[in-house]
């Protein structure tokens, strides 16, 4: 789970932080709760498929915090091409299995 402490982001590890041992499901559901708390409990249900066309608060400033959020969470350091290749959830996840292996 994820919570806003003093305007930020602050991470509250649960049993499946960190993406060790995750399946992509479980991967799938953390990073879910990472947009529903970047996004402010979005309303939106988070696929694979789901890019920022389908979010209309995803700017570049909640992308920044997005970002921010899952290398904290998974323990990860995206590289800007990484960041920049990005084109929906599934790719964000395939780049996470990739750092995190």
């Amino acid at each position: 789970t994820i919570q806003r402490a003093n305007g930020g982001l602050s991470c509250f590890y649960n049993a499946y932080s960190g993406g060790y041992g995750m399946t992509r499901e479980q991967m799938l559901a953390q990073v879910r709760n990472i947009f529903d708390d970047v996004f402010d409990d979005l309303e939106v249900e988070i696929t694979e498929r789901t890019c920022a066309r389908y979010i209309e608060d995803w700017d570049s400033l909640s992308h920044i915090a997005l970002i921010t959020a899952i290398e904290d969470i998974f323990e990860i350091q995206f590289e800007m091409q990484d960041v920049n290749g990005m084109q929906d959830v599934g790719e964000m996840l395939d780049i996470i299995e990739k750092k995190r292996s």
